[in-house]
């Protein structure tokens, strides 16, 4: 069985009906299955739906990291629960000299979470810089 998390301080992206009328998009911002792993896809967004940071990866990336806090804290779990990060990335050289490496260790403590950096072309919104992909073990 799997069920859906939701934070009020996270936009649900499945709001998003411009993005594909009429219904919106097709995605929940993270899943629980069974209790024991959360899925969460998280991206620069407030909780007003509008992008943070346009042209500006750190404040993006901040604000991502944000919205992964908020939703693993309904789901019964920390920060400190990552296991797993996959970065997307439209400028990956100024992920790693702004933001990447020190906003990780200032959300994330030891030992961190394993993860990878993607640079793709685009990503949803052209205005996005990062989005990320977060595996979290919820405790029992």
């Amino acid at each position: 069985m799997k069920q859906v998390v939701d934070s009020p301080r996270v936009f649900p992206l499945r709001k998003f009906t411009h993005l594909d009328p009429p219904h919106g998009v097709p995605i929940n911002m993270a899943v629980k299955a069974k209790g024991t792993l959360l899925f969460t896809k998280q991206v620069p967004l407030d909780v007003d739906g509008d992008t943070v940071g346009v042209n500006d990866i750190k404040e993006q990336t901040r604000q991502t990291l944000e919205n992964l806090r908020a939703m693993v804290a309904p789901a019964g779990a920390t920060m400190a629960d990552i296991v797993a990060i996959t970065w997307y990335t439209t400028a990956i050289d100024d992920y790693y000299s702004q933001a990447g490496s020190r906003l990780r260790r200032e959300y994330i403590a030891e030992p961190h979470p394993t993860s990878v950096v993607v640079e793709v072309s685009r990503l949803a919104k052209r205005e996005w810089m990062v989005e990320l992909l977060a595996v979290v073990v919820v405790p029992d």
